[in-house]
């Protein structure tokens, strides 16, 4: 009976633990998404500006032919 309860609470304690690091794991996910959504849209933001200076430059050149 007392390894019956033993292997029990070993059990229940597995349970406990893979909650707790799947928990965490899918925290990483989340984490690491929203990290790389905020990373691309400061690269857009540095290519859009890129691209505005070269299409002012562009529209200069144009007027002074």
């Amino acid at each position: 009976m007392a390894l019956n309860d033993t292997v029990g609470t070993v059990s229940k304690s597995m349970q406990a633990f893979a909650g707790i690091a799947g928990a965490y794991l899918g925290f990483q996910g989340i984490q690491g998404t929203i990290s790389g959504i905020i990373q691309t849209n400061t690269e857009f933001q540095t290519l859009s500006s890129s691209l505005t200076a070269v299409e002012k430059d562009a529209d200069s050149t144009t007027f002074e032919f």
